[in-house]
């Protein structure tokens, strides 16, 4: 199975190098979505010891996250995590070899009707 591709726009690559310079040498995303609505719960920045919000370090961070939405839906393959019973899961982006590791669950609820005939 050939693996996907997905580009990194430059000011995205920046940004990376800018974590990566800081001692950050993983991003890792949390979101979750159901009932029309998904949304990126937190973006955490990680090395071998410590753990800080993206937002400690990078005052906006629309852009990284309006990225992050597209990335989510490549690595999902686009399951619609975001309508219905939705799903969730984290992406672990490691900056010094730039793969990316998705975990994800799909919610799914499944209703059926039987008749059956009762006999006496």
């Amino acid at each position: 199975m050939e693996k996907k591709i997905i580009i990194i726009p430059n000011k995205i690559l920046n940004t990376f190098i800018l974590i990566k310079d800081k001692g950050y040498n993983k991003l890792q995303v949390y979101y979750d979505g159901s009932g029309d609505n998904g949304a990126i719960n937190d973006i955490d920045l990680l090395n071998d010891t410590n753990s800080i919000s993206i937002e400690n370090m990078i005052e906006n961070t629309d852009f990284i996250k309006e990225w992050l939405y597209e990335v989510i839906d490549e690595a999902t393959e686009n399951m619609d995590w975001w309508n219905n019973d939705g799903g969730y899961g984290n992406i672990i982006i490691n900056l010094n070899t730039f793969e990316l590791i998705s975990y994800h669950s799909q919610k799914t609820t499944i209703d059926y009707e039987n008749n059956l005939q009762l006999s006496i």
